[in-house]
């Protein structure tokens, strides 16, 4: 293969049948360890920048070394073919969030790394092709997919907190778009909805509609009937100044309420 391969690379003695040869059949080893074959167009490029959203046991990076198929001339060749490098089609994007509650089930860290370069591979994606690029589909599979970290109950805070009704042991707790309020929120739904630990840019926000889940009347004063059941007599410093946090905005929704009436 890679003979062909280099014959593909010398333009001078490659008059396309080697090109097709190539780009046509699963050929080409992946790694973690070269066993399975893949088409140039499954490939990933390991040294671009969508790599960040992919792991070797995911066997998307052509595998070897400097001297076999990561040669710089040869991973340029697969390009050409197909081989993707930093641009990722939409399913494809969907497909890796999909993917990180799978990696949580191995490795908390690897899962939020993962998110992390999500996260940013969708605020790039988005500025690029705007909002008009993916279908009512992939959106959908990107808000049905767990893969948002869940916010951890702050220190000292004195009321019931949501998310440690989903928290299971140790592992990393993941939240689909569907069913998340962002942390901006958090001191006016926190008793009863579960909040997402992931800075994300506003436009993120509003491709999985986070933008749209806000505190509603029955959210606030649901936070108030928990906090006036607390005694505040009994809280030190630090958790009183988080009850007094809850209840001023509280009042503050209420007054902007009022205000819009």
């Amino acid at each position: 293969v890679l003979y062909v391969l280099d014959l593909c690379v010398q333009n001078d003695k490659n008059d396309g049948d080697f090109d097709y040869l190539i780009k046509s059949h699963e050929c080409i080893p992946a790694s973690p360890d070269g066993h399975d074959l893949k088409y140039p167009s499954q490939l990933i490029n390991p040294y671009k920048t969508a790599a960040s959203l992919f792991s070797p046991e995911d066997k998307r990076f052509p595998f070897g070394s400097e001297e076999t198929f990561l040669n710089s001339l040869r991973l340029a060749k697969l390009e050409e073919l197909g081989m993707l490098t930093n641009y990722l089609p939409w399913p494809e994007v969907a497909e890796r969030a999909e993917s990180v509650s799978i990696l949580n089930e191995n490795s908390g860290e690897s899962a939020l790394k993962r998110v992390k370069a999500l996260m940013d591979h969708l605020e790039w994606k988005l500025l690029l092709e705007g909002e008009s690029s993916f279908s009512d589909d992939v959106r959908n599979r990107f808000l049905e997919a767990k893969f948002l970290p869940l916010r951890q109950k702050p220190y000292k805070f004195p009321l019931r907190w949501k998310g440690d009704e989903i928290q299971t042991g140790n592992k990393i707790a993941l939240l689909s778009p569907k069913e998340s309020f962002l942390e901006s929120d958090m001191y006016l739904v926190c008793c009863t909805e579960p909040v997402v630990d992931q800075h994300m840019s506003r436009g993120v926000q509003k491709f999985l509609y986070l933008d749209k889940m806000k505190a509603t009347f029955e959210h606030v004063t649901s936070q108030l009937d928990f906090a006036s059941s607390i005694n505040a007599n009994s809280l030190d410093t630090l958790a009183s100044q988080k009850l007094k946090k809850v209840f001023l905005e509280a009042y503050e929704y209420l007054q902007r309420g009022l205000v819009s009436e």
